[in-house]
Order: C-alpha cells, then sequence, then structure tokens
C-alpha cells in the first residue's frame, strides 16, 4: 500500500503526486460508500501535502480539504467536518468557490435532518453572492417579488420563455443553484420561505437567462399564477414550459 511509509517520501515532488493519488483513490472510495476507506486516503494526502500547501498547490489542497471535510461529516466527525469547512471557506479564492462550499454543506445538513441549519446556511451564501433572503418572509417581500414578476413578463408571451438565452454569468449560476438547493429543502420544513424562493427562481431565470435549474423556477411562476392570482390557464402554459 502506497501510503505505508509515507515518512520516508522526503522529496517533496513525489509527495505531492502521492497526494494527488490519494485523492483519487480517495474519491474511488467514496463514489463505493467505502467511507472508511476514503477517509484514509484523504487523511494520508493531506498529511503529504507541503507547509506552504494553500499557496503551491492551492488547487490540490483545497480538492483535499473539502473531500476530507464531507467525508468527515458523513462519518459523524461533525466537529471535525466543521473545522475543515471553515478553514476552507477562509482559505477560498473567491466568493463563488465559497458559495460552492456553503452549497455543499446545504445538502449534508438536509442529509442527516438538520434543515434549521442547511437553511441558515443556503440564505449566508446567497447573502454573499448579494441576493438577501429572509428567514420568515413577509407581505413586502412577496409583493416585491410579484412587481418584480410582472415587470419581467411586460410584453412577454408566456410560451416564449422557452427561447430565452442560457445563463452566462457565472454569479447567477451559482445563485441559480443555490437557489434550487434551498427550494428542496424548504419545502417541507420552511414553506413559506419556499413560496418567495420558487418566485425568485423565476424572475432569476427571466432576468439572466436559463440554466438546468430554471423548470424550478417555472414552477414557481405556474404556481404564483395559477394559485395566488387565481389564473390557472396562465398557469399552466407556465407550467409546460418548467416540463420542456
Amino acid at each position: 500500500h502506497f501510503n505505508r511509509s509515507l515518512e520516508l517520501i522526503r522529496d517533496p515532488a513525489e509527495r505531492v503526486k502521492l497526494a494527488e493519488y490519494n485523492l483519487l483513490a480517495g474519491r474511488k472510495a467514496k463514489a463505493s460508500a467505502a467511507y472508511v476507506s476514503a477517509l484514509q486516503y484523504f487523511r494520508s494526502g493531506i498529511a503529504l501535502l507541503p507547509n506552504d500547501a494553500w499557496k503551491r498547490t492551492y488547487t490540490l489542497s483545497f480538492d483535499l480539504h473539502l473531500e476530507l471535510a464531507q467525508a468527515e461529516f458523513i462519518s459523524a466527525n461533525t466537529k471535525v467536518a466543521e473545522e475543515l469547512f471553515d478553514l476552507v471557506i477562509e482559505k477560498a479564492g473567491d466568493e463563488l468557490e465559497r458559495a460552492s462550499v456553503y452549497g455543499l454543506k446545504v445538502i449534508l445538513y438536509a442529509g442527516m435532518g438538520k434543515y434549521d441549519e442547511a437553511v441558515h446556511t443556503g440564505i449566508q451564501a446567497l447573502m454573499n453572492l448579494g441576493i438577501k433572503l429572509p428567514l420568515h418572509p413577509s407581505f413586502v417581500d412577496y409583493t416585491k417579488e410579484l412587481l418584480l414578476y410582472k415587470w419581467y413578463m411586460r410584453g412577454k408571451k408566456i410560451e416564449e420563455l422557452i427561447d430565452l438565452p442560457e445563463m452566462k454569468d457565472p454569479v447567477q449560476k451559482k445563485i441559480a443553484e443555490l437557489l434550487t438547493r434551498l427550494s428542496s429543502v424548504t419545502i417541507h420544513s420552511h414553506p413559506d420561505l419556499f413560496g418567495l424562493i420558487i418566485l425568485k427562481a423565476g424572475n432569476q431565470a427571466v432576468g439572466y437567462g436559463h440554466t438546468e435549474m430554471s423548470s424550478i423556477g417555472y414552477f414557481g411562476y405556474s404556481f404564483t399564477t395559477g394559485s395566488v392570482l387565481g389564473d390557472y390557464k396562465a398557469g399552466e402554459k407556465f407550467g409546460e414550459v418548467g416540463i420542456q
């Protein structure tokens, strides 16, 4: 086993190469649900990194620490996992990378039934990207999104939405991803927030373009137009756009 004599490997380049092998092996083990083995690979990979790894081998260090954080979390080593997540967020090069880490935490928290933590994490990630999402939406919050919905749809036919361009802005794509993840978490645990999220997701899709996650936004338009505004025919059309 190539990790049995790590202390005997002195050459920095060889240690980095072996750390890369551990990353690959750990990911393969994780994909096979061999989490104990994955933990050992990721831990060994980090042990092989140089002291200035975050400067010299940033991507490798980022990937190893993030993988280990997830593996520790899945293995119920919550405190260690949180410390690793915090470290990765601190070292992340930009807000998009931080948002990706927060997005992973949303999934992990939800998978453990920690819905409040998942929602708070998602809201924090969106706030860092310039999107304010209230935990308990008010009538005013809904009214603002409804007015924005009316503004975006002015002069547009519902069936024309299918021809909107693909979303290009990486920040907006990350926002769409986070909104989608939060919608799956809040549908039962925070229904009022869920309603606002799916409407906001629709506004984001119409305002910035399609992504593979736009369907949840068009469902939001369908629900709002039919159940809230009483135009069931238009609501059905929005639903058809979402399916397409």
